[in-house]
């Protein structure tokens, strides 16, 4: 017997094994003899139209084991032949042992999967009845794929966050080098003295009780800049090379 890498999870199993304990993959001496390459696409949406996840098997029982770990329950199996994954979670209304429970995943047309999940309350350590109150035991089954859905839409939400963001850090920057410009040729209002300020990575504020000094602060380093009309010569000589060049 010698050790061999499963082709999916990285785990070292035997080469005499049918599947990877760990995953349910099948190993190459099963598969043909080559590892199985699961097909497009690498990602997994949900199709709230035919209530079906998107993707491979792969991909779908993955996500199936990431909602059971997202609920703190134990992780039993996933095997990705069967397309079934078992759980147990923590004590229950009904009972003290919890509930066991699995997630039947079907693919139901090219590419489509439809995941159905079922439960029941444990009898252990004594326990002589087990009540399934309210259908709690099918619940946490429906619970665990709700949460499925939930971390698909978590993944788009975070990337267009993202790609928002740098779009508003992009529309800043260009902002500021018009106002530069602007600079140069004649004084500004105190709000783009401001922007500039913010874009240099400091801020100015406003010191004094009668009469309105601007300092400049960044890092926690203080700089003295007088009155509004004497703002320019110091932002021309040390803020605009900042942002124009960025030293």
């Amino acid at each position: 017997m010698a050790l061999i890498q499963c082709p999916e999870c990285g785990r070292e199993i035997s080469d005499k094994a049918a599947a990877c304990p760990g995953c349910g993959a099948p190993t190459p001496a099963t598969a043909g003899g080559l590892p199985r390459v699961e097909p497009s696409p690498s990602h997994i949406t949900y199709d709230a139209q035919t209530d079906t996840f998107v993707g491979t098997m792969t991909t779908v029982v993955k996500l199936a084991m990431r909602a059971i770990q997202h609920l703190d329950w134990k992780l039993d199996s996933a095997n990705e032949n069967l397309g079934l994954v078992t759980f147990q979670t923590g004590i229950s209304f009904g009972s003290w042992s919890g509930i066991s429970g699995s997630l039947n995943i079907e693919e139901i047309e090219d590419g489509h999967f439809k995941v159905s999940g079922t439960g029941k309350q444990n009898l252990r350590g004594g326990q002589l009845i087990a009540l399934n109150i309210a259908g709690e035991a099918q619940g946490k089954a429906h619970k665990a794929i709700e949460v499925m859905k939930q971390l698909i839409s978590v993944i788009p939400d975070n990337e267009a966050r993202y790609a928002s963001e740098e779009r508003a850090k992009h529309e800043r920057h260009l902002q500021a080098r018009d106002l530069c410009y602007e600079l140069k040729q004649k004084p500004i209002d105190l709000r783009s003295y401001m922007l500039l300020a913010e874009q240099a990575g400091g801020y100015i504020e406003a010191r004094g009780l009668f009469t309105e000094n601007y300092v400049y602060i960044k890092n926690g380093k203080l700089t003295k800049l007088g009155k509004l009309e004497q703002l320019r010569p110091w932002f021309i000589e040390n803020i605009l090379p900042v942002i124009e060049n960025g030293v």
